[in-house]
């Protein structure tokens, strides 16, 4: 797929990747430079600075960890969608989470 717009993240991306991981580094930053939309107890929502798509948001974790399954339920789930729901009108967080 072409998205011109991209080619700076393309040709800036070793200059990215020696700065250590971006969702470790995001929430040390302030939310308008980071681009943090809303932050969670346990997670927070981002525009991605080189989307494909206008307004293209991810939500990640705090905590840094090797395997998404290493997440508990309630920070995949729980926080993301709160997160979500304080953002879209079409999300809400009214869900209920059972870890077995």
């Amino acid at each position: 797929m072409w998205a011109g717009w991209r080619s700076r993240y393309v040709r800036s991306a070793d200059e990215w990747n020696q700065a250590g991981c971006l969702f470790c580094r995001l929430p040390g930053e302030d939310d308008a430079t980071a681009l943090i939309l809303e932050r969670g107890g346990l997670a927070f929502s981002v525009l991605n600075r080189f989307p494909y798509s206008t307004g293209h948001l991810m939500v990640s974790q705090y905590r840094h960890v090797p395997d998404l399954s290493d997440l508990t339920a309630a920070e995949v789930v729980k926080e993301s969608m709160k997160i979500a729901a304080g953002i879209c009108i079409y999300t809400n967080d009214r869900i209920v989470v059972e870890e077995l």
